[in-house]
């Protein structure tokens, strides 16, 4: 089923309650965001922009975890390299595998499965010259919390995208005074 006039919806719903910005803390969401800004009368923060903005350049690459269709959707790529930052995604019949077995196992309530997962597919990563890794899905910064108790600390960077999103939206607000 196609979400996107359940978004529009949702967009019309804000215009009419007179919001001054929108902030989206679904990744996959953001696969309409010129829809979704289209419709909107303010400003639509982008998940992969605050991401990708707050990001101090990486030594190495900067790997993508997200849902496929976020993956597929490519917005994170794009924002990586408008910024000249090289980036990869995990292989789609191995890392990826992992990546959507963390996000299922987080979303049954299983974080320590979850964790398991994202252990594999961060190591994966870094072989494959990540020093850092976007977590471009609500449920990997979850799992992210129980790495440690399956594979120890990771050397790897996480970048939380819900935080730098929510780090994106206090700045807009306090840039215009709304505090």
């Amino acid at each position: 089923r196609d979400p996107l006039p359940m978004l529009l919806s949702g967009i019309d719903f804000l215009n009419s309650s007179g919001v001054g910005v929108i902030a989206i803390p679904c990744n996959s969401s953001h696969h309409w965001y010129e829809q979704m800004s289209q419709r909107s009368a303010v400003p639509i923060l982008h998940i992969a922009q605050a991401c990708v903005a707050a990001m101090a350049r990486p030594a190495g690459k900067v790997a993508v975890f997200a849902t496929r269709g976020a993956l597929a959707s490519g917005f994170y790529q794009r924002a990586l390299q408008d910024r000249g930052i090289g980036f990869v995604v995990p292989d789609p019949e191995t890392a990826q595998v992992q990546v959507d077995g963390c996000i299922r196992e987080i979303k049954a309530g299983n974080m320590a499965a979850g964790g398991a997962h994202l252990a594999v597919a961060l190591a994966d990563a870094q072989a494959n010259g990540a020093t850092a890794v976007i977590m471009g899905c609500t449920e990997i910064p979850i799992a992210a919390q129980h790495v440690g108790e399956i594979a120890g600390d990771t050397p790897l960077t996480l970048v939380d995208s819900s935080l730098e999103l929510a780090r994106a939206s206090v700045n807009y607000a306090l840039e215009r005074g709304w505090n």
